[in-house]
């Protein structure tokens, strides 16, 4: 089994791997994201979040992008991109 290295979640990836979860599921209807994943974009809201939202968010985003990993590593993998 290959070693899983922790996500480093710096906040400019938490908004962009939760941009690209809304994003996506814009784009697709929603019916391909896994409900967790939803459930984060639903409380990020379709504008995004206000700083003390997000700062008040940021730990739930992170723990429900982390349960589904498997679901989210596609949106964790184009935000690293993005983020080079």
């Amino acid at each position: 089994m290959s070693e899983i290295t922790p996500i480093e979640w710096t906040d400019e990836k938490v908004k962009k791997v939760t941009r690209e979860i809304i994003n996506d599921g814009k784009n697709r209807e929603w019916s391909h994201v896994h409900d967790g994943l939803k459930e984060i974009a639903h409380m990020s809201g379709s504008r995004g979040l206000s700083k003390n939202q997000f700062l008040a968010l940021r730990k739930d985003i992170i723990q429900a992008i982390e349960k589904f990993e498997p679901f989210a590593k596609s949106y964790i993998e184009i935000a690293e991109k993005g983020l080079q």
